[in-house]
């Protein structure tokens, strides 16, 4: 598996998408039916999350058409009908996915910030917080705009459109094919740079914008401003991933034969940074279920102990006591207690 790039991006999508499902599904679970507070935010990482299942099986028929539409298998025999229907295959999963990565991307993006809104009122007499809010709806509109340029972008790069998923198109871009009729077509390699770039930075300041409002807040313990950060610090996974990403789109956008060595990684660190920003942006909460577990853990230990100590005080007197004879006395030990 090791050996063959597609099958190990088939693993860590399928894993990592699966993973940020059950991620978000506990989110809404527990912001939709144990809070009954959930809200915009949660609803557009939930269609975050749909679009990263439709680029995930992108990423299988890309792998699926990639095996038969190998640079070196075009170039041998370019007329074969199998080669033909793989390469249609390969450039109409790439059309599809240039606009599907962008929208689910700045999604993920779009709900982090959306949930921003919340942590200030909307009516505050401090200037950092009115700053704050001003910030995030910046940056929302700005994302959007950038949304819409990216896809339109992606999908208007050819006239016509159809010919950005033409396999002749496709093949006179091949060195041998210098003479051919090129399409018209806008190199979009400054745009995808450009888009990575972007992408690199808005993650950055969406880590970095909360930090200076949960440090200022002074209702909330030390500790739990602290274990907050630490939550928040997860999108660094985001950050790291989109730097990498960025490295091989560089190297992928060189030429027509970069791009077929590089094709599988720059997809693959696509869904990373994709399931990081989702998994990420969902931990905080996700507190409350760890909470309930370690409450659950402590009550079981503090039970056990309790019950060690009654048999031994009993055992001392030199009385047997069964199992269901201690839970018992601890029983009523609960209720005495309750009723304190």
């Amino acid at each position: 598996m090791w050996r063959d790039p597609g099958k190990l991006l088939l693993v860590i999508g399928f894993t990592l998408t699966i993973l940020s499902t059950l991620v978000v599904a506990i989110r809404l679970h527990i912001r939709h039916v144990q809070m009954h507070n959930a809200g915009l935010s949660d609803y557009t990482m939930l269609v975050a999350l749909i679009s990263t299942w439709i680029n995930t099986v992108l990423n299988y028929y890309q792998t699926k058409f990639g095996k038969d539409a190998r640079l070196s298998q075009v170039e041998k025999d370019p007329t074969s009908p199998k080669v033909q229907a793989a390469v249609s295959g390969t450039l109409v999963t790439w059309f599809i996915y240039r606009a599907t990565y962008v929208f689910c991307l700045s999604l993920v993006k779009l709900s982090i910030l959306i949930f921003y809104r919340t942590l200030v009122p909307p009516s505050t007499s401090f200037r950092s917080f009115r700053l704050f809010r001003y910030t995030v709806y910046t940056l929302i509109a700005f994302i959007i705009l950038y949304t819409l340029f990216a896809m339109a972008a992606s999908i208007f790069q050819c006239t016509p459109i159809s010919a950005a998923y033409s396999v002749s198109a496709s093949y006179s871009q091949l060195p041998k094919n210098r003479a051919s009729p090129k399409p018209h077509c806008y190199k979009p390699t400054n745009i995808w740079v450009f888009s990575a770039i972007f992408n690199f930075a808005t993650d950055a300041i969406i880590l970095i914008l909360p930090v200076p409002i949960i440090l200022s807040l002074p209702s909330m313990p030390l500790r739990k401003r602290v274990g907050l950060l630490c939550i928040l610090s997860l999108g660094m996974l985001t950050i790291a991933a989109g730097a990498v990403r960025m490295w091989i789109l560089v190297l992928w956008a060189k030429d027509v034969r970069s791009q077929s060595k590089y094709g599988t990684e720059l997809l693959m660190w696509g869904q990373v940074e994709v399931n990081c920003g989702i998994i990420g942006a969902s931990a905080p909460f996700l507190r409350a279920v760890f909470r309930e577990c370690f409450k659950r853990r402590a009550s079981k230990l503090e039970r056990m102990d309790m019950r060690t100590h009654v048999v031994e005080k009993m055992e001392a007197k030199g009385l047997e006591v069964s199992f269901a004879a201690s839970e018992k006395i601890i029983g009523w030990v609960d209720v005495v207690e309750e009723g304190k």
